[in-house]
């Protein structure tokens, strides 16, 4: 298989309480989530480089790293 395509959900937050940041940088959180029928979808296909690409149809969204698709 050379490639396959998901849909990645979405979800409306109805309460959101930050509990705190960790040590890793991120924040524990508690929310009350509500899932959508709203998707992106997502496609991941092998590469012949064995690096990690990551590529968008948007400028908005980083093809680096920072990208948690990464």
């Amino acid at each position: 298989m050379k490639s396959i395509k998901l849909k990645a959900y979405g979800k409306i937050n109805l309460g959101l309480d930050v509990l705190g940041k960790r040590d890793d940088g991120y924040h524990d959180l508690d929310m009350i989530m509500q899932s959508v029928d709203l998707h992106d979808v997502i496609t991941i296909t092998k590469n012949d480089s064995g690096e990690i690409t990551v590529k968008s149809n948007t400028s908005k969204i980083p093809n680096d790293k920072s990208n948690l698709a990464y």
